[in-house]
């Protein structure tokens, strides 16, 4: 899908909108899956189109509105809110909101994110973007929510170029578009980040929360290293006794550290299937399994295929 069809795609769908206004009930606390047709995914688009308007409300998920064309007024915790074209407005979990009624010029598309969408693989990513890195983890690991975030691009080339490649991938799947996806959200963290910097630098002091600074290192050393490395073996590496060390991967992350070593493993070997001729077993071992039956159930568990099957889908 190039720019001019996803156009084209937008524009039908936003008449699909005004024709059919979604319902909205206050205060409801949405699942992710409702927003659309395509179920199981912890990330999706959605869009909000002229003369719409959304009463106030809340949801489980994490919701990045994006101002296509014209202006979009946000309530939140009773102020107003105004988008421009190109602008952002980020919200955190369960952030009361709501949206003012649009105009004739009004467009505007929504990426939103489950929980699980930010795996440890992706936190690495943008572990030296500091807003987003600090937003995101305030998020995850406290219990408190409500934050939101609100960059101003003037419609900034690079953000929406990355916008527009996010909503082609998603609208024109294949096989790579999920992979995609991730790496361009993280480029457009760092293109926000650097506009939110140049606009806020005298007051750029952003501290991570409590443990996330050595976080970021963790995970990336286990993503390294994942063939090898063990609780004890990464604990003594950063200084941490194991069985504390692992209760700040669950307080941070809600998994253990054989939970986010297996996560990686099975991206490795989905990979390995797909770009390489070699053979499951080779595939197993090249991934620091070396029981076959516990690497195949495993990856049956991660992917709901067998590892040939997986090999033969995306062939």
């Amino acid at each position: 899908m190039d720019t001019k069809a996803l156009n084209n795609h937008l524009r039908d769908m936003w008449q699909q909108i005004m024709n059919h206004p979604p319902r909205q009930v206050p205060f409801i606390s949405s699942d992710i899956n409702k927003l659309n047709y395509r179920e199981n995914e912890n990330f999706k688009v959605s869009l909000h189109g002229k003369y719409q308007e959304v009463a106030q409300h809340r949801h489980d998920y994490f919701e990045m509105m994006y101002v296509y064309n014209g202006s979009v007024t946000h309530v939140i915790d009773g102020n107003e809110v105004v988008l421009n074209k190109g602008d952002y407005c980020i919200l955190d979990m369960q952030t009361v909101h709501a949206i003012k009624k649009t105009g004739s010029e009004d467009e505007a598309v929504n990426f939103v994110m489950d929980r699980s969408f930010f795996s440890p693989e992706f936190l690495a990513g943008i572990s030296s973007n500091k807003l987003f890195s600090s937003f995101y983890a305030n998020a995850l690991h406290k219990s408190s929510f409500g934050n939101y975030l609100v960059i101003a691009t003037e419609d900034d080339k690079k953000v929406r170029d990355y916008s527009v490649k996010i909503m082609c991938e998603y609208f024109d799947p294949d096989s790579y578009s999920q992979e995609a996806i991730n790496h361009l959200i993280v480029l457009l963290f760092y293109e926000l980040m650097r506009i939110w910097k140049s606009q806020n630098s005298s007051k750029y002091t952003l501290d991570e929360p409590g443990n996330i600074p050595n976080l970021w290192a963790i995970l990336r050393y286990i993503e390294t290293n994942y063939k090898t490395v063990t609780l004890k073996s990464t604990a003594n590496r950063f200084g941490y006794s194991p069985k504390y060390f692992s209760k700040i991967l669950s307080d941070e992350l809600g998994k253990s550290f054989i939970e986010i070593k297996h996560d990686i493993c099975m991206k490795q070997a989905a990979f390995l299937l797909t770009n390489s001729d070699i053979s499951i077993s080779e595939v197993a071992s090249s991934v620091g399994f070396a029981n076959y039956s516990f690497f195949y159930s495993l990856f049956k568990k991660e992917f709901g295929m067998t590892p040939g099957k997986y090999r033969e889908v995306n062939a």
